[in-house]
């Protein structure tokens, strides 16, 4: 036989991540080409020489620190994503695993009238207890109701009586 790799599922947030970080890179690739090409900071010192009571260089200064601040927020809120998304994920494990436990008796159900059996859908007859326990996760435990107890043993139902007069 042979065995399939095991495959890890790529679901819509992974695509997306992978998307992001790949025009991310793309995107730092170009603004290196164009920054190379242009020489940017040639032109940023030469703008500043020309009017240095613009402060430039606090600018520039103030626009690193924007851009590193930003940079960590993104992080951060990447990191958030990603934990919201494993506990999503876990949850909806556990939610599907319960799914497949649950069992429900839904709709109408054919009993005999004289014997309760229950009629399933192969046509079969069942005793009541033996058809719920198959198709619920209910189990029964037997005793006697006291108008049984009356009729099918009436003289322990008149010891019963006379011990708690």
């Amino acid at each position: 036989m042979h065995a399939e790799p095991h495959r890890f599922p790529i679901n819509k947030l992974t695509r997306r991540l992978v998307l992001e970080l790949g025009l991310i890179l793309f995107f730092s690739v170009v603004v290196f080409v164009v920054a190379a090409e242009v020489d940017l900071l040639e032109r940023i010192v030469a703008i500043s020489r020309r009017h240095e009571k613009g402060e430039l260089d606090e600018l520039i200064a103030v626009a690193l620190f924007l851009v590193v601040a930003l940079a960590v927020f993104s992080m951060r809120r990447w990191s958030e994503i990603r934990s919201a998304n494993a506990v999503l994920l876990g949850r909806n494990r556990d939610l599907q695993q319960a799914l497949v436990q649950i069992k429900e008796l839904k709709g109408s159900i054919p009993i005999c009238s004289a014997c309760k059996k229950i009629r399933d859908d192969g046509g079969h007859w069942h005793p009541v207890e033996s058809y719920i326990e198959t198709h619920t996760r209910a189990e029964f435990t037997h005793g006697i109701c006291p108008d049984c107890t009356n009729r099918l043993y009436p003289e322990y139902a008149a010891d019963r009586k006379k011990r708690q007069s």
